[in-house]
This record gives C-alpha cells, sequence and structure tokens, in this order.
C-alpha cells in the first residue's frame, strides 16, 4: 500500500474482490471468455481457483488439465484440494483419465503407479506405455554416503555413458545440500556435471562466506577474503568505509586488515562504524588463536566462527525455505571438511574445486533436485539418499503430518516418472552429518516399491532381510512424536 505497487498475487486478489462485489463487471469478462482452458491445474492456489471460478460463472465451459499425482508445491500455496474437488464445484463435469505414458517403459510406470498407489488424497490412474517392459528399476544399498557417489559416478563412467550422452543422464536429490558428495566424486574422476536450477556447491553464496571466513583466518593478507565478509553479516560498516579501507591500503601498500587496524588507531573511522569493524577484527584474531595456540581443529572452528559472527542466527531468525537450505548447506560443508586432516587442506581443495572450468555447454551429467526436474525427461534418472528423515523429509511429514508425508510420496513419483529407460534408486546405511556418522534407514517407500519390478544389489541382499515382517509407518502416526510410528522404530532395527 506505502508504494502503490501490486505483486503478482495481489493482481489476482483485486480482480477476485471486483468480481465478488461489482456483479456488473464480473458479467462482462464471464461473457467475454466462452472457453477457458487451464493447464498444470494441480498447482493453483485458493484464490487463481476462485478467480476461475468467477470467470467461468456465465457459460461453465472450464477444461482444467492436470496430474494430481504430480502435486509437489504445497509450500509454494498450491491446493491438491482445487484438483480433487473439482467436479463438486463445477456440477456435472466430466473426467477424462489420460493414462496412456510416451515416456518410459512399463517397469518404471509399475514402480511410480504402484507407490502412488498408497496416496488416499487422489483421483486415480492406470498407466500404460507403448514401450516395452524396459529394464527392471535398480534399488542399491551402500555403506555410506561417499560409497553411494562412487558407486553411482562407476555405473556413469564404466557402463552407462557408452550407451548414453551424459546430456541424457540426472541426479535428482530430494535436498540441494545432497549434490555436494557427487560433486566431489564427479571433480576427482573428471565427470562433467552441471547443477541444473541451482549452483555449484563451493559457489553457493554461504559456503563462500563460510570460507571466506576461514581463508582470512589461514591468511590475513587475502583481502578477497577480508572484502566479502567484513561487513557480512552486517556490522554498521558501510561502502563508504570500506573505500575508505581500499584507498588507504592502496596508499600505504599493506592489505585491507592492516589498513582497518590503522584507521582505528588514528581514529579516522566514525565512531559507529568503529564497534563494528573493531569488533570484527578482534574476532579474527581470536579465532587464529583458536586455531594455532589452542589447536582446535578447522571443522571446529567453522562452528565457532558461525556462532561469534553472528552468521548462523541471522540464518536461522529468518525462517524460510531459502534459508533453511543455506543451514543444510552449511551443514554439508562442516561434513565435507571432515575429509581433510587440516585447514590448509581444506582450503587448497577448494581452490582446484572452484577452478574448474565452469563452461555450460557439451556433454555433462545433470544434478538437479526432484522439485525442479518436473516436466523433465532424461533416459537414465538416479535417485539416490532415499532414507527416513531425508526422503520423505522430516521436516514434511512434522509440519503437515500426513498430507505432507502424500506430497512427498508425490514428488517420489514424479521423481521416477523422469525417467524413460532406466532408473536406479539407491540409500546408504550411515551418512556423514555435521562432523559424525549417524545410522540411516531406508525410506519407507522402499517398502512400497513392487518386487517383480525391482532388481536389488548384492550388497542390498547382504545387509536387509526381506522375510522379515511387513511394518506398518503409519500405526498410530498421528499420536507419534514427529511421525515416528512403531514401525518406523521396528524399521530402523532391521536396517541396522
Amino acid at each position: 500500500l506505502d508504494l502503490n505497487a501490486c505483486d503478482f498475487g495481489d493482481l489476482i486478489l483485486h480482480c477476485v474482490k471486483i468480481f465478488e462485489k461489482n456483479s456488473d463487471i464480473r458479467e462482462i469478462y464471464s461473457n467475454n471468455f466462452k472457453y477457458i482452458l487451464v493447464d498444470e491445474y494441480q498447482d493453483t492456489n485458493f484464490i487463481q481457483s476462485r478467480w476461475l471460478n468467477l470467470l467461468a460463472d456465465k457459460h461453465q465451459n472450464i477444461c482444467c488439465v492436470g496430474d494430481d499425482d504430480q502435486s509437489i508445491y504445497s509450500w509454494r500455496g498450491a491446493e491438491i484440494k482445487n484438483f480433487l474437488e473439482f467436479d463438486k464445484v463445477y456440477k456435472n463435469s466430466k473426467v477424462i483419465r489420460l493414462e496412456e505414458n510416451y515416456r518410459s517403459s512399463q517397469n518404471i510406470l509399475s514402480v511410480a503407479s504402484n507407490l502412488i498407489a498408497n496416496n488416499l488424497n487422489r483421483v486415480g490412474k492406470t498407466l500404460k506405455t507403448t514401450l516395452d517392459e524396459g529394464d527392471l528399476v535398480q534399488l542399491n544399498c551402500y555403506k555410506n554416503g561417499k560409497d553411494e557417489a562412487i558407486g553411482v559416478g562407476d555405473e556413469i563412467e564404466k557402463k552407462l555413458k557408452k550407451k548414453y550422452s551424459l546430456n541424457n543422464i540426472a541426479i535428482l536429490v530430494r535436498a540441494i545440500f545432497q549434490t555436494r558428495e557427487f560433486e566431489e566424486r564427479f571433480l576427482k574422476i573428471g565427470l562433467p556435471y552441471r547443477i541444473i536450477g541451482g549452483i555449484k556447491f563451493y559457489e553457493r553464496a554461504e559456503i563462500k562466506d563460510c570460507v571466506s571466513y576461514l581463508r582470512l583466518i589461514n591468511q590475513d593478507k587475502d583481502d578477497l577474503a577480508f572484502d566479502r565478509i567484513v561487513n557480512n553479516p552486517r556490522r554498521s560498516i558501510g561502502e563508504t568505509t570500506i573505500k575508505q579501507i581500499h584507498e588507504f591500503a592502496k596508499k600505504n601498500s599493506i592489505n585491507l586488515e592492516q589498513a582497518s587496524r590503522k584507521l582505528i588507531e588514528l581514529n579516522m573511522i566514525k565512531p559507529k562504524t568503529k564497534i563494528g569493524l573493531n569488533s570484527f577484527l578482534n574476532l579474527v584474531q581470536k579465532w587464529r588463536h583458536d586455531l594455532k595456540i589452542k589447536k582446535i581443529s578447522h571443522i571446529k572452528l567453522l562452528q565457532i566462527v558461525l556462532d561469534e559472527s553472528g552468521y548462523s542466527a541471522v540464518l536461522k531468525n529468518k525462517k524460510d525455505l531459502e534459508n533453511e537450505n543455506r543451514l543444510e548447506n552449511i551443514k554439508e560443508l562442516l561434513s565435507a571438511m571432515k575429509e581433510f586432516d587440516n585447514l590448509e587442506n581444506f582450503l587448497e581443495h577448494v581452490a582446484l574445486a572452484t577452478s574448474i572450468d565452469q563452461d555450460w555447454d557439451g556433454q555433462k551429467v545433470n544434478l538437479m533436485t526432484m522439485h525442479g526436474s518436473k516436466g523433465l525427461e532424461f533416459d537414465v534418472v538416479f535417485l539416490p539418499g532415499w532414507e527416513e528423515g531425508l526422503f520423505p523429509h522430516q521436516k514434511s511429514i512434522e509440519e503437515k503430518g500426513q498430507n505432507g508425508l502424500e506430497e512427498e510420496r508425490r514428488l517420489a513419483y514424479v521423481g521416477i516418472t523422469r525417467a524413460k529407460k532406466i532408473a536406479l534408486i539407491s540409500f546408504s546405511m550411515n551418512r556423514f552429518y555435521q562432523g559424525d556418522w549417524i545410522d540411516s534407514m531406508a525410506s519407507r517407500f522402499i517398502d512400497e516399491l513392487p518386487d517383480k519390478n525391482i532388481k536389488k544389489n548384492s550388497f542390498f541382499d547382504e545387509n536387509i532381510d526381506n522375510n522379515e515382517e511387513d511394518f506398518d509407518f503409519n500405526q498410530d502416526f498421528e499420536s507419534e512424536e514427529q511421525g515416528r510410528s512403531p514401525g518406523w522404530i521396528r524399521y530402523q532395527k532391521r536396517i541396522k
């Protein structure tokens, strides 16, 4: 209101308000739209659905195309209820099921259909294809996340790239931080890759911020690192002060940190800015002391830096999906650092990783989230990380209960049906998380895959006893804390 401006959602909201309050205006526009066709109807929100309802008021000629099994954007406001209750809103409507699939082999469709059939809130359909049965969907169990990345890399290098273009191979993850282990492995074996709908791990802003803190602690002459983090998070150090520091450093042939200390000493910095700058410089000095004198590990060092600088607090205080992803990426960075003996070795690795050619062209394996893959297709699709807490994501279950679980299952359906010829699902028995190994549990979705359409690797058969009793993850679902049903706990024991 203050700016007299509207965003996209406001434009639709105001249209709805005008139509509801002014029947004459509604009639004019309703007359103008004799036929209305809507695509991707499962992704509409409440106000969009209401707007369509008002526009179609006169002629009642509205055709909506969509797939309720691919409704995966509730976090953007999408209401699957719009799709499921369409025939109740528009009386005498006709439902036409489009069940012939032109993309995937029958084995892939059978696995996806069997999985999604466990959802209660759906219209329902039976997918069939004109293609042959195709390869069985592979189900692989790995010892840990690193082995999973090695296994995927080897499968591509030794088998798949001889038959398929790398451009037609995709790795679809539930959370963007999962790409890190694959990126590390692909860099090591020289397998080219691209991140679709995202940025390579070490190029992400929060990762560059963390690395810049570590670089400055390691080397006070690193002016690029100083420049990036001196006012990140904000310390009342504006552009004018930073320019002043640069000019003083250049004039006296010293680095930016030395210039800052000298300017404070000469009392040439404004009082408010001086407080923030002096606090930052003192922290940097303390962290160097912690590293070199107290001999703390580089992992513990970063945890201290994130806490004492206020960087973590800024991300935690602003609770949205973007900041949650940033926090997950930082946790993954801490895991990555565990693989190096000291800070110098880690920083050397980062320097090499970020110097790799970023050219988008040429043949490259595609890495992306399952959300980002909707609408795309590939000959070969890897679906790693099918573990409880990660997929289905624990937060979705905690916040939305059964509805969250069903949306996670729809996401699994979307992921599987991106594959045209080969689909490979995998999980690991251990994950390295924030510097510690934690036991993982195979996703409940794995129990919902039809045996006749899948092929398990030998490690899976050695470690998972499939002759055990069936487990009901949803038993007492609503009453169990964080959705952890007795079946969920028994399944953990089975995996171990």
